[in-house]
């Protein structure tokens, strides 16, 4: 059984909040993944899109009519520091 490679663009921090803001930076990034899940495609590979925070509905539902492939993953935080932070003499 062969197997399908997948291409991964990954989003962080405030990214969907200015894409949502700025009419240019939208246009730019729906070009960017369309050109993305092409050349993805004309080498036999899947491309999706991985966020750690909530993708906006509406990016959403466009990235769904263009086929393409989204997930959410919180990163995980790390526990807070319990007790004088340690530091090494290297």
């Amino acid at each position: 059984m062969d197997e399908v490679e997948t291409w991964y663009e990954a989003k962080s921090g405030t990214f969907w909040e200015q894409v949502l803001k700025d009419h240019k930076r939208m246009e730019s990034f729906k070009g960017k993944m369309g050109e993305a899940v092409k050349i993805a495609r004309e080498n036999n590979a899947r491309f999706e899109i991985i966020s750690e925070k909530a993708i906006p509905e509406s990016i959403k539902q466009w990235l769904t009519k263009k086929g393409i492939p989204f997930r959410e993953e919180a990163r995980a935080t790390p526990p807070p520091q319990t007790g004088p932070m340690k530091y090494s003499a290297d």
